[in-house]
């Protein structure tokens, strides 16, 4: 079973360390498993992350690479393999970003995409079906059961009992709107605090409901069930400009996400750096089956070859508006096409900017050092970035180019959510 948190950021989880309790239930899913401490998403997209999620492969080898973009014809899917192995196979969306439109869909005997708002159907919703689901299951077929909550995403809209659990009786009844530069400039440091804590509680909202979830699982004694938890992507909150929101940026804190497996090696914590591209290789092999060819991902329990840290690869879209920080000789060479590259190598990430000249420009970052990333460093570091700038170019030579399938067009109501979700203009 695969649990996926929409925009969830894994320093705001109590079993990573954060003070607030926002996960009482996944922490019992953590202590009885595998927890990852350094899990990086391939996109600060939804359909891009989600779509190297199930078939092992990064976004220009699969081709989402937008939140508007389908699956390439030929690239074979998770749920694929298992139902031509004898599996029922079941997803559960929560939101307009995984409608099958995306071509995310294959592979699925049932693709639950209905959404109860313009753009999302909450934890309760989503969670209700997937257990009627299981509790409509005959026989004793194995399955593979996809659950994506939209929840966390912004605008941040918690019940109200759960905002007051972090704010207590100075809970507005209403957030206020708070994304983007020129709003986040506004916001006084009650306002800030209000919006933080609806992130926090909009993340115990999902908690309980994947809780529900659970106990679904445990009540029908279907105890060999492996579990994958993770996220697409992160959020930045009110540590930059163009806060409460994500996309423009490979920055840690949107893409640094959760990763647990249960029940694997329970208590362990995990301290080698990884991809969301491992989920579909690691499902295959508890299934006993292999993994396609040329595929990026790997097993995580296998065990892990020695030697330097492994150098993942993470991806936006670049738009310029969103980086106010950028210096100004970047931000107007900066173009629209293309993504944003980066290549992490603990303790340092490159990142790779396309330019209106076709080239890339590179800043460094030392996550040691500086974990917010505010310092490029690629002026006092020029043989680190030489040897990283050339070992994101030779991942990319070396890269698969898929084909995008022709994705259908946006409906009317999919358009009008996209853009309020700041996805197209």
């Amino acid at each position: 079973m695969l649990l996926t948190l929409d925009t969830t950021r894994r320093d705001r989880l109590t079993f990573y360390g954060y003070a607030r309790e926002t996960t009482p239930r996944l922490q019992a899913l953590a202590d009885s498993g595998m927890v990852f401490e350094d899990a990086i998403s391939v996109h600060t997209n939804t359909a891009p992350a989600h779509a190297s999620m199930l078939t092992g492969l990064y976004p220009r080898s699969h081709a989402v690479e937008r939140n508007t973009d389908a699956l390439a014809d030929e690239v074979e899917t998770l749920p694929e393999i298992l139902r031509e192995h004898g599996y029922d196979t079941a997803a559960f969306i929560s939101g307009r970003t995984l409608r099958r439109r995306t071509g995310l869909s294959r592979g699925f005997d049932v693709y639950d995409d209905m959404v109860e708002t313009a753009w999302r159907r909450n934890g309760r919703g989503t969670v209700d079906a997937a257990v009627a689901w299981l509790e409509s299951r005959t026989g004793e077929r194995p399955f593979f059961l996809w659950v994506h909550l939209f929840d966390v995403h912004y605008p941040y809209q918690p019940p109200q009992e759960l905002l007051r659990v972090f704010l207590g009786e100075r809970a507005p009844a209403k957030l206020p709107h708070a994304r983007g530069l020129k709003t986040q400039r506004r916001l006084s440091p009650e306002q800030v605090e209000a919006v933080e804590a609806g992130y926090d509680a909009a993340i115990l909202y999902a908690d309980h409901h994947l809780g529900r979830l659970l106990n679904a699982i445990a009540d029908r004694q279907i105890a060999e069930t492996f579990i994958a938890l993770t996220a697409d992507h992160g959020e930045t909150l009110h540590e930059r400009d163009w806060a409460f929101d994500h996309g423009a940026r490979v920055t840690d804190e949107q893409i640094r996400v959760p990763l647990v497996l249960c029940c694997r090696s329970p208590g362990s914590r995990i301290a080698g750096q990884v991809s969301v591209v491992d989920v579909m290789p690691t499902f295959l092999d508890v299934a006993g089956l292999p993994a396609p060819a040329g595929i990026s991902g790997r097993s995580l329990l296998a065990a892990e070859p020695a030697g330097a840290p492994r150098p993942v690869f993470s991806h936006a879209r670049p738009e310029r508006e969103r980086v106010p920080e950028l210096p100004a000789e970047l931000a107007e060479r900066l173009v629209e096409k293309g993504l944003i590259d980066a290549v992490r190598v603990p303790p340092h990430k490159l990142v790779a900017w396309p330019t209106s000249d076709g080239g890339r420009a590179l800043q460094l970052f030392d996550l040691e050092s500086d974990p917010g990333e505010t310092r490029d460093v690629a002026a006092e570091q020029p043989r680190r970035v030489q040897a990283l700038g050339a070992l994101l170019e030779q991942w990319r030579a070396s890269t698969r180019v898929a084909q995008a399938a022709a994705a259908p067009a946006l409906s009317p109501e999919d358009e009008e959510a996209l853009r309020a979700l700041g996805y197209i203009e």
